[in-house]
């Protein structure tokens, strides 16, 4: 059977240069720290934050509790990638970073992806809706961050 896919996606411009940002943003803990459907973060393991490292992530969505553990897959100056799972559901957050319209600022556009595989599909009506709502409230949390 195959996976129904929701997405979203937000766009902000951030104050300080991509390197600067990407430093931040690669954190998964940082990140999920002004994620509304994120209620707690961990790092798993030690050492520096590179591609292979993971984080168990505690999130409320459609109002069910799960626990994703996220891997940093793709860790690049203009590309940062983490993709979870909880049973039938795959989250992928991708950071594409570039530069910003001014001098010393960078684009920076969050995408959120949902799989649903198996049973797991039914819930897509729902939520597209709570995507919606959670990547704007998202999109206030990098504003927050980012201009910290």
């Amino acid at each position: 059977m195959d996976a129904a896919v929701i997405e979203a996606t937000r766009t902000v411009v951030a104050h300080a240069d991509p390197p600067a940002v990407a430093s931040r943003l690669r954190d998964f803990a940082t990140l999920a720290r002004d994620d509304p459907g994120t209620s707690s973060c961990t790092r798993l393991g030690a050492g520096p934050v590179a591609a292979g490292a993971r984080w168990r992530a505690t999130a409320r969505f459609l109002g069910h509790r799960a626990v994703l553990v996220f891997e940093l897959v793709r860790d690049e100056p203009e590309l940062i990638r983490f993709v979870g799972a909880h049973g039938g559901t795959t989250a992928t957050r991708e950071i594409a970073l570039t530069a910003g319209p001014l001098p010393g600022t960078t684009r920076v556009t969050h995408r959120a992806r949902v799989d649903f595989h198996g049973e797991e599909r039914l819930a897509t009506v729902f939520a597209r809706l709570a995507l919606k709502h959670e990547a704007d409230g998202t999109e206030a949390g990098l504003r927050r961050l980012l201009d910290a």
